[in-house]
């Protein structure tokens, strides 16, 4: 980021501003690709009259997204025109970014997206796009300026108040436009900032109650409840500015005496139709530093929002404006607020840009990447991004240390999690971030989608909706320690659940620290008596070329660095050009952990080809499997067409369900296998979540004809000498049949000569039925033989 910043500064700083700019440039909303040439046919020539052409291709990184990586393409918000000159201007000495963008990515392949936010109202964005609005008759809303990143990047968190006028004279279309003006101004807020709103007439009111006199996190619950709150505000008497006024300095005075998280940026933005004077005693009370004459000196800018086509008189809130080192804005329409009401953040902007100020670099909580055209869970992906701002560094310029607009790039959270060593956490075990702020960056049961669409506050989820536990006050003493950016650890007993429908009670240990560098934090989370063992070996991967075995499939781990797919043969290849390296690119004992397993599955699968197969095959089995720690998942199909096919899209090991469920069932009975060599436990499990659509309605059902029954078993490796009773999972193995099939076994084992069901009792008793259940309680089959399998029978009624 610092490189990118320094080369638009110094872009900026050479060039020189045209009066006749040229008008042609790649706008993002104005080209055509390949695919809208073959959708158009004999019309293509037509359009291409008024559209520029831009070739791009797949690329993994990207997403669904086609790009140009040879170079950027410019968005420009809709209210903007395209060929202003301040946006010809811009386009013109940003061209010199292509160059860092291109090294930046050639430097890390795995780099993201790339982008310039300009204050003027374009982005500047690498690789090349054509903007993806599929739907012609949705209107694009997207404004840099709007974003999270670009607010965050442009200016230091901030404290602001809202004093909104609802005096009699704001009847109408004025209050209409000042909600309007409210609302954007709360839209340009940050979960890092703080604020209130308070109406006033006669007297100041806040507008919600449960918030008197103090400033609320901006987190977007916030945000809508106080938008919610000002929707329905009346309109009465005359406008009490005095009152007012004391009230949001009192305001601030009280809250930097109780609250150390406050910030350096304080504003008050007071959106009226007019003032009557300009409260000069006010200010130099309460906002003035003592004995100060040059009244430049203050704690609390001001910001003032005229309202209204006609008003009478100016020149108060001007005043206001330039003596409180604020700026003055008027709103005539509703068609200004979207351009006007972010003037602000440029001024809040300017300490930053002092050379004796540390570079601002800010990173944003989790959010859905900008391309998605639509945000649904299939294409919506979840990225943290990193900005800085970029100032007018001109020598002897008039607009000296101006906010030209913001540098930035995303990180995409499912990058991040990819280097966490999955095997090294171990079943069960697992890994979560959370911001300075204790929301959620990546966390196992952050759920961010409602039946498919994002929830409203999928960004600011706090971590004890994602830790279930009944202590919820050990959880909030986790969160503030890892706030405050401590290292520790913690133990707790917590609930974890399957499809909201299989829970399990388990003693978890949090060993948790600051991520050096990141306003972020880390916590490892380890199953109790996880961690006394590990799997290890001197399998050379050189020797042998077991990993080239097109049978075996990959868990999505990061084996290697700059690892490009999860195919066996490509990680091959990988591995033998990370040997030939300095340093070392691949994780050594992992590859030499999943060579291992490959030589010994190797061997397996030999038997499962062997005269075995038919034998298996009478048994109802339609298909075989091992999956290991090493991430390693070896099968065998008995017939064409499997009963489930979902096993086979599972993409790791360790957290797939017939590997979690062996080794939580088989868990208690482990320890006992290790010390006297009892037989193994077997768990058997069937899907349990289903849904038919119908309409706007879910209806859960089962069909049996595709449910399929699986057995699996832990595969342990018992320590050796006295210490009998620790062991470790090296995988687990196991098979699948369907449902009909295993019926048809249990019919078997509990029949009896008469053609009735016999009890688990000796002797035939009618008054007893057979359940068959998994470990979780959920009814497999039973000698009812009723249609309704795998629901919550109620035993004591039978």
């Amino acid at each position: 980021m610092k490189k990118l910043a320094t080369a638009a500064e110094e872009a900026y700083r050479n060039y020189t501003v045209e009066v006749n700019p040229p008008v042609d440039y790649l706008n993002a909303k104005l080209l055509i690709t390949d695919e809208d040439l073959r959708a158009m046919g004999g019309d293509a020539q037509i359009f291409m009259e008024n559209f520029q052409y831009l070739r791009v291709e797949r690329r993994p990184e990207y997403g669904t997204t086609s790009v140009n990586l040879n170079l950027s393409t410019v968005h420009v918000a809709t209210y903007v025109y395209h060929k202003t000159l301040e946006v010809l201007n811009g386009v013109q000495w940003t061209r010199a970014l292509d160059k860092v963008f291109k090294e930046n990515k050639d430097n890390d392949s795995n780099l993201s997206w790339q982008y310039f936010g300009s204050a003027v109202g374009f982005m500047r964005v690498y690789p090349g796009i054509k903007w993806p609005i599929n739907d012609e008759d949705r209107i694009d809303l997207y404004d840099c300026r709007l974003q999270g990143w670009y607010i965050q990047g442009a200016a230091a968190p901030k404290n602001v108040i809202i004093l909104l006028d609802s005096s009699g004279s704001m009847t109408g279309s004025r209050m209409i436009i000042a909600q309007s003006t409210v609302n954007k101004i709360l839209d340009t807020l940050t979960v890092n900032d703080y604020f209130n709103i308070i109406q006033f007439d006669e007297k100041p009111r806040y507008v919600d109650s449960c918030f008197n006199r103090t400033l609320v996190a901006a987190n977007l619950d916030n945000r809508l409840r106080l938008k919610r709150a000002i929707k329905f505000m009346k309109t009465s008497n005359i406008a009490n500015f005095e009152k007012a006024l004391q009230e949001a300095f009192t305001l601030f005075s009280e809250q930097n005496k109780v609250n150390n998280e406050t910030c350096c940026n304080k504003a008050i933005m007071l959106v009226t139709d007019g003032a009557p004077e300009n409260y000069e005693w006010i200010f130099n009370k309460y906002n003035w530093k003592p004995n100060s004459t040059s009244k430049r000196n203050v704690n609390v800018r001001i910001f003032p929002y005229l309202i209204g086509r006609e008003v009478a008189d100016n020149r108060q809130l001007r005043w206001m404006a330039g003596a409180n080192k604020g700026f003055y804005t008027h709103i005539s329409t509703l068609a200004d607020v979207e351009e006007r009401v972010q003037n602000y953040v440029k001024v809040l902007s300017q300490p930053l840009a002092k050379p004796t100020s540390h570079p601002h670099i800010m990173w944003t909580p989790v959010y859905a990447d900008f391309i998605a055209p639509e945000l649904t869970e299939d294409n919506m992906r979840l990225v943290t991004s990193v900005s800085m701002p970029v100032f007018n560094k001109k020598d002897n310029s008039e607009d000296a240390y101006k906010l030209l607009g913001v540098v930035g790039t995303d990180v995409p959270i499912d990058q991040i999690i990819s280097l966490i060593p999955k095997y090294q956490l171990g079943v069960h075990g697992y890994a979560f971030a959370i911001t300075k702020k204790g929301y959620v960056l990546f966390h196992p049961e952050f759920r961010p989608f409602d039946n498919g669409r994002p929830k409203t506050n999928y960004n600011s989820v706090d971590l004890t909706e994602v830790e279930l536990t009944s202590n919820v006050s050990v959880v909030k003493n986790l969160e503030t320690a890892m706030k405050d950016g401590h290292q520790g650890s913690i133990s707790m007993n917590v609930a974890v659940h399957k499809d909201f429908i299989r829970v399990s009670k388990r003693r978890y240990h949090y060993y948790y620290n600051n991520i050096a560098g990141f306003p972020f934090s880390l916590a490892l989370v380890f199953p109790e008596k996880y961690g006394n063992l590990q799997l290890k070996t001197n399998f050379d991967i050189g020797k042998k070329d077991v990993l080239r075995n097109k049978s075996f499939r990959l868990s999505r781990w990061k084996y290697c660095e700059n690892q490009e797919e999860t195919s066996m043969s490509r990680l091959y290849e990988s591995i033998m050009r990370a040997k030939r390296a300095t340093p070392e690119k691949c994780d050594r004992d992992l590859v030499n952990l999943l060579a291992f397993d490959a030589d010994m599955l190797v061997k397996l699968f030999k038997v499962w080809k062997g005269k075995k197969r038919e034998k298996i095959k009478k048994k109802g089995v339609e298909i075989i499997f091992v999956g290991t720690s090493s991430g390693l998942f070896l099968y065998e199909q008995f017939v064409d067409e499997l009963t489930d096919f979902t096993i086979l899209h599972m993409q790791d090991t360790i957290s797939s369900s017939y590997y979690e469920q062996a080794v939580e069932v088989g868990r208690a009975r482990d320890e006992m296998r290790c010390r006297h060599g009892i037989n193994e436990t077997y768990t058997f499990s069937v899907p349990i979540n289903t849904f038919l659509q119908r309409g706007n309605e879910r209806i859960e059902y089962l069909d049996l004809n595709t449910t399929a029954i699986t057995v699996s078993v832990p595969v342990l490796k018992c320590a050796s000498g006295g210490d009998r009773q620790n062991y470790t999972v090296a995988g687990v193995s196991g098979y699948q049949m369907s449902f009909y099939k295993f019926d048809e076994l249990v019919s078997e084992t509990f029949g009896c000569p008469n053609g009735k069901y016999c009890s688990i009792y000796n002797g035939d008793n009618s008054n007893y039925t057979v359940f068959v259940i998994d470990h979780n309680g959920i009814i497999i089959t039973s000698s009812t033989k009723t249609t309704v399998y795998f629901w919550e029978i109620p035993l004591n009624q039978s």
